[in-house]
């Protein structure tokens, strides 16, 4: 459950920004907390063998996780939603107007006033904190430092590439 909850929520077919926060604070917490069990029962219990290797196996998923948990989930989440991004960004090169963009994306994306533009969908919404998929057919987000990021949007202050021209836009105050 502890592996599954976040996978499911990274790999599910629409866009839950808060849930996709969620999962990423409880994953750690959950880590110590399972760690702390099986300490408990290997102090405690009779199969000591196998509450290490369970310590272990929770400790190597855990750091993995922290350290590319949320990249590897928002490959995950591009994967399954990609068509659905791909389809909204149409809607948006055909609209004619930015009141036309704005009903068209309404509170789940947001398009760039740059050309051509970029689109960033929100993924994930923590306080102070919203990692978003951005879709940015230039490539101008490839390799940018964050002062540059910056000039881009107040906001931005990292992005790594996902797949063709698709990134991960690091937000935050």
């Amino acid at each position: 459950m502890w592996l599954f909850m976040p996978l499911a929520i990274f790999g599910f077919p629409r866009d839950i920004p808060a849930f996709t926060c969620l999962a990423i604070l409880l994953f750690p917490l959950l880590a110590v907390m399972l760690i702390i069990g099986f300490l408990t029962l290997f102090l405690f219990g009779r199969r000591k063998p196998q509450a290490v290797l369970a310590m272990a196996l929770v400790m190597t998923i855990g750091t993995l996780g922290f350290f590319k948990g949320f990249m590897w989930g928002a490959r995950i989440h591009l994967l399954v939603n990609e068509d659905r991004y791909a389809e909204k960004i149409r809607e948006l090169y055909t609209a004619r107007s930015s009141e036309e963009k704005d009903k068209i994306c309404g509170n789940d994306c947001l398009v760039s006033t740059s050309q051509p533009p970029r689109v960033t969908f929100h993924f994930c919404h923590c306080p102070f904190y919203w990692p978003d998929i951005v879709y940015d057919p230039a490539g101008t987000l490839h390799g940018m430092d964050r002062d540059t990021l910056r000039k881009l949007d107040f906001y931005l202050h990292d992005a790594q590439h996902l797949s063709a021209f698709w990134y991960i836009g690091y937000f935050g105050d």
